[in-house]
């Protein structure tokens, strides 16, 4: 601050001026932002729609057949007897 303020002027005593009213300007407001971080839920719905579908898959089903065929000593075969093309079947999974 100025020494010489009610003196008038920035001089010596010897001054002839009148002391002079110190000014008084209006008060700056000086605005500082600041920003905190707060939490804000966010809702996003989520629909899942399922959708099955059956695709066809081969599998395998074995099945055999069995002859049979019974020769006597001494006789030529006479060709195929006892149970021609039966079939089994079987489950394999």
């Amino acid at each position: 601050m100025n020494q010489n303020m009610n003196t008038g002027c920035g001089c010596n005593n010897q001054c002839p001026c009148p002391p002079l009213e110190p000014i008084v300007m209006p008060c700056r407001t000086c605005t500082i932002t600041r920003c905190f971080p707060i939490e804000q839920p966010v809702i996003c719905p989520t629909h899942i729609h399922r959708v099955n579908r059956y695709v066809p898959v081969p599998r395998y089903y074995q099945t055999s057949s069995t002859s049979e065929e019974t020769v006597c000593p001494g006789q030529a075969a006479q060709g195929i007897t006892g149970n021609v093309g039966q079939t089994g079947d079987f489950n394999m999974q």
